[in-house]
């Protein structure tokens, strides 16, 4: 019943407005069970029913359904660099209102200033009784315990379930999810890229990561370590170079490869590893050390294990907010998941 009901929305959300017996149509399900369905999305708000005018001697007028964005509203967070990004949204994902704070001193930064902050927001919005979902997106890992595991960025966030911390406060849902999978959920929200069921998104910047999305859904793995690319450029190069393998110096001998003459044939074999193992139709990279012309160089190394059949389509891409996109999509999915 829960699946057909957001079906029913995305295709609402998708057409602005619908009747009952177009959406009876488009899902091939009968009009006495789509009826039902709307009818309870009406009753909990979630759309609003419109009745066209028409003249007496035309008969009844047809109903038309659309999303009530007046009905509740969402917060994405967003934490990154020197800056927490707040952004408060419609149930359709339209940014209302932005706010951004400054972080003076990441190494001072706790879960309380964090709640703070956002507590005063709601407060200074009134939004105390509207705020629906808070979707938080940091970067770090989130242990099965929600507390976070990893945040080099903020140290001091590190053992702290700031869901709960939240919870407490707000008394209302709360998600956290790591930045870069958030960014590979905004690229496959894209209309373009809907379709597609396997991808990855790789970033090579002066650190090394990225997201995976495994037969339509978000990838992990068992303790959400999946994604931490850095340790895929490891070779016997670097074991000669470094004592100790750890992700600081994995990274740093990464970023070493992509500034010098080798950096295609290095990226190449990297990307083979992430080919074989993943085998995804796309495969995103965001970096400043390959531009688009050296990605038909790319292609054409690859092509020398494989046939291009087998080979994903190399996308260049920018990060130019994916993060926050990400952030709202996960609100939005939290939202539109309640019965």
């Amino acid at each position: 019943m829960l699946e057909k009901k957001k079906i029913i929305i995305n295709l609402i959300k998708e057409h602005d407005s619908l009747t009952k017996p177009q959406i009876s149509e488009m899902m091939s399900v009968s009009l006495t069970t789509i009826n039902k369905y709307v009818n309870d999305l009406v009753e909990k708000n979630f759309l609003t029913e419109e009745i066209l005018e028409r003249k007496k001697t035309e008969g009844k007028p047809p109903s038309f359904y659309k999303i009530n964005t007046n009905y509740r509203k969402l917060m994405a967070v967003y934490l990154e660099k020197d800056q927490l990004e707040i952004l408060i949204t419609d149930n359709l994902g339209n940014i209302q209102e932005t706010r951004t704070f400054d972080i003076k001193n990441k190494n001072n930064f706790t879960e309380k200033i964090l709640c703070t902050e956002i507590l005063k927001v709601i407060k200074e919005l009134d939004l105390k009784d509207c705020i629906n979902v808070v979707s938080i997106g940091i970067p770090g890992i989130l242990g099965e315990d929600n507390k976070i595991t990893e945040i080099p960025s903020f140290p001091k966030l590190e053992g702290k379930d700031i869901i709960a911390s939240l919870n407490k406060k707000l008394k209302i849902p709360v998600i956290v999810e790591n930045d870069i999978n958030l960014t590979i959920k905004a690229l496959h929200n894209k209309s373009q890229y809907k379709k597609y069921k396997n991808l990855v998104y790789f970033f090579i910047r002066n650190n090394i990561g990225g997201g995976i999305i495994s037969n339509g859904t978000l990838y992990k793995g068992y303790s959400n370590l999946s994604g931490e690319f850095t340790y895929l450029g490891v070779d016997k190069e670097y074991l000669a170079k470094y004592d100790v393998m750890n992700s600081e110096n994995a990274e740093k001998y990464f970023v070493e490869k992509m500034k010098s003459e080798e950096k295609i044939e290095f990226l190449s074999f990297v990307l083979l590893r992430i080919v074989v193992t993943l085998n995804p139709e796309i495969l995103f990279i965001e970096t400043n050390y390959i531009q688009k012309n050296e990605i038909k160089i790319l292609n054409e190394k690859l092509e020398t294990f494989f046939n291009k059949t087998y080979l994903p389509k190399i996308i260049l891409v920018e990060n130019d907010g994916l993060g926050e996109e990400g952030t709202i999509t996960n609100a939005l999915e939290i939202f539109y998941s309640k019965d």
